[in-house]
């Protein structure tokens, strides 16, 4: 093994014998490099032992020159440890199939490491991190967060911090790292906690949805579209942008006839099954279609989607107040009323609810909604003739069921509903 002192001596000068420059040099040119030959020669014994004691094994030569260099500052040192931000970012670099919310959350979760690291002086190393340091790194962030904003984290922020952070750990497991505490020890899970409210759409803002015009405005399209479309047929917003692709037709089972459409439902508690649905189109969605050239419109992305539906309702003045109850992180009490206008409130999935809201509201029991809502016919049976008969004797009945309860409401004299079958 061989580490330069970076001196230049003449032969005449070296002391063979005692591996130093002889007294003639010191003399003329001081004690410099006997002194650093000296600091080299006992680092490199004291590294020597230090290894053996820790390890009960000689190092390589290589790998005592790394730690001697290290030790004598001329070579960074090269950490065994496992940064757990760096773990993170590269984790979420290297994963091709991560989806944009997903990503965001994670970035998130490296805020808040980042945050906790900063406050607390430290560099979180897997390996050496324990319960105790996880409860006080959501402590931490909490107290960081509402000294800057005055409110508490959610419950349901800190739960997807959990939920990522302890994705993470899994991950370390199986590149074989260590995490440092048994991270999915009984107790350590945080359950979200979201935001509690109820909002939807009444037949009347529907009514003033379908009279409006939006013609001069793409964005107030795509919204009025999204919303029309989904609050009669329950769709959510997973499965509204693939419906471009598809094409109603016209059923005749037993003299009944049924305009509708089939399509896949991407959302499903059986994740193993794709689930497929026969859905009836309704008068407001057909008169949609007819002036869309007897398509289904093509929607923008859903984050900008959402943001379309909010500033289309605020336009129309959707503003009653919603009664929100919102839950914080460690909050003793039952959650923190607030009321916001019902357009800060709604969003996509809000239209699934008008859907379901007002045909329950009308009459119609959960038996004869919950097949076109929650379908359970698995795709694979779709191809029998058999099985799709089903679902068009499904969406018959449904149509059937409206009929009845529009006929009812009509011998009674009560309001038009806006769920008609055309």
């Amino acid at each position: 093994m061989r580490i330069s002192t970076s001196f230049k001596i003449e032969k005449k000068y070296w002391d063979e014998s005692t591996y130093r420059a002889n007294s003639e040099y010191v003399r003329k040119k001081g004690k410099d490099l006997n002194d650093t030959l000296n600091t080299i020669q006992k680092t490199s014994y004291d590294q020597l032992s230090l290894f053996r004691n820790t390890f009960e094994k000689d190092p390589t030569p290589k790998d005592l020159k790394q730690i001697i260099e290290e030790r004598l500052g001329r070579k960074q040192k090269v950490s065994n440890d496992k940064l757990l931000i760096p773990f993170i970012q590269n984790y979420i670099d290297n994963r091709n199939d991560i989806k944009k919310e997903t990503k965001k959350q994670y970035d998130n979760l490296v805020r808040h490491l980042s945050q906790y690291e900063d406050i607390k002086k430290t560099k979180l190393v897997l390996g050496k991190l324990t319960i105790d340091w996880y409860w006080d790194f959501f402590d931490v962030i909490n107290k960081k967060y509402y000294d800057d904003e005055g409110v508490y984290l959610t419950q349901t922020t800190i739960a997807k911090d959990c939920k990522n952070l302890r994705a993470i750990f899994n991950e370390a497991i199986e590149c074989d790292i260590e995490v440092g505490f048994n991270h999915k020890k009984k107790g350590l899970k945080i359950n979200e906690k979201p935001k509690s409210y109820e909002t939807f759409l009444t037949q009347t803002e529907l009514k003033k949805i379908l009279d409006s015009d939006v013609s001069h405005m793409k964005s107030f399209t795509h919204a009025r579209n999204y919303i029309i479309i989904s609050s009669f047929t329950g769709l959510r917003i997973s499965d509204m942008k693939y419906l471009n692709d598809i094409i109603p037709e016209t059923f005749d089972r037993n003299g009944t006839k049924c305009f509708l459409f089939f399509t896949k439902i991407r959302k499903n508690k059986e994740v193993n099954k794709e689930l497929f649905a026969c859905i009836p189109i309704l008068k407001p969605v057909k008169e949609l279609l007819d002036a869309n050239g007897g398509a289904f419109p093509k929607f923008p992305s859903e984050q900008v989607l959402r943001r379309y539906i909010k500033s289309y309702l605020k336009h129309l003045e959707f503003d009653e107040l919603t009664k929100m109850i919102i839950y914080y992180y460690n909050q003793i009490n039952e959650g923190t009323i607030q009321y916001k206008e019902k357009h800060e409130l709604f969003s996509p999935h809000d239209c699934r609810a008008t859907f379901i809201t007002n045909l329950k509201q009308l009459g119609l029991h959960n038996e004869t909604i919950e097949p076109i809502t929650h379908p359970k016919v698995d795709a694979k049976e779709i191809l029998n003739k058999y099985d799709k008969s089903d679902l068009v004797d499904n969406a018959i009945k449904f149509n059937n069921a409206i009929n009845s309860i529009n006929e009812m409401r009509k011998n009674q004299g009560l309001d038009d509903n806006l769920y008609k079958i055309i």
